[in-house]
């Protein structure tokens, strides 16, 4: 895992927490005993900060050498061998920008580049200040997209029931009912489920445009980030992290938006008037779905999906 800004670690923290994650330093003295007990017990593991060269006695590991005793498989670490389980995952972490692994290592080794682009980042920080500020889309964007997973996987239901039945079907298919009425009731479900994903598409579309207008204070905050991280070149003490600059970021959009509001409760003691909110803080309301609809409310018939539109 090539992640500067240890982002990827803490995605993989939250995947494999239920499993019991062992994180360690190469330095770490008791890193070899560690992992020998993770191999045996299939706990996933993680080696934080590997320089750009791999330990010879993970070399076995990494290549996946292993010895087969019966039905036992053994990875020797040194002078040591392990049992290996066949839930044993192990994770190597570094933070350099661009390391120069041998070949080998590349060749024998999953990598993945969790290093932050310009893009990527803009993305990130848009659905922060959504968030922030809009809180109601970010979590209809969340409900629709749990929902259109589970759309995706019973397609995939689907799809494997009927080679299932097609598969243990006898010579003649057009005599056996059960198989008819099974494959009927799948095209049935896969129309439906069709259906409806086209119907929460459009109503992402309508997230996406509202989600849109605050785009101008994504683009500038990740913008700023690369400035920041350019100072590096001049020297090392210019060095932030992006933690940092993220609780910069959402730290300015709340000292906006409670500068507004005090504004606004002046106004109002003084007789002066409300002052109208920023444009790019508050979208119009009605370009938006309801807060309290669900996805698949928002789906249904037609006159819904054009008031979304």
């Amino acid at each position: 895992m090539l992640d500067p800004q240890l982002q990827g670690i803490r995605w993989v923290h939250a995947q494999e927490k239920r499993r019991g994650l062992i994180s360690m330093r190469p330095d770490n003295p008791k890193l070899l005993d560690t992992l020998r007990a993770a191999i045996e017990a299939g706990t996933p593991m993680m080696i934080e900060n590997m320089p750009d060269s791999i330990e010879p006695v993970l070399g076995s590991l990494v290549s996946r050498t292993s010895i087969r005793r019966g039905n036992h498989r053994y990875v020797p670490l040194g002078a040591i061998e392990a049992e290996l389980h066949d839930d044993f995952r192990l994770y190597l972490h570094t933070k350099l920008l661009s390391p120069e692994f041998p070949p080998e290592v590349q060749a024998e080794t999953t990598m993945v580049n969790f290093t932050v682009t310009q893009e990527g980042l803009e993305e990130q920080l848009l659905a922060n200040v959504v968030q922030v500020e809009r809180a109601d889309l970010a979590r209809r964007r969340t409900r629709l997209v749990e929902t259109n997973n589970a759309y995706k996987v019973r397609v995939a239901e689907l799809e494997e029931r009927i080679l299932v039945r097609l598969s243990n079907a006898g010579d003649d298919i057009s005599e056996d009912e059960d198989l008819i009425s099974g494959l009927e009731d799948a095209k049935r479900l896969s129309v439906e489920i069709e259906g409806k994903m086209k119907k929460a598409a459009l109503v992402h579309k309508s997230i996406s445009a509202v989600s849109e207008l605050y785009r101008p204070v994504a683009q500038r905050g990740a913008l700023l980030f690369f400035l920041l991280n350019s100072l590096a070149r001049v020297h090392s003490f210019y060095v932030f992290s992006l933690e940092a600059v993220q609780r910069v970021f959402l730290r300015g959009i709340a000292s906006v938006s409670e500068g507004h509001a005090k504004d606004a409760a002046l106004a109002l003691i003084s007789g002066v008037g409300v002052p109208a909110a920023p444009k790019a803080l508050v979208p119009n309301s009605e370009a938006a779905p309801a807060e309290d609809e669900s996805p698949n409310d928002a789906t249904r018939g037609t006159g819904a999906s054009e008031s979304k539109a």
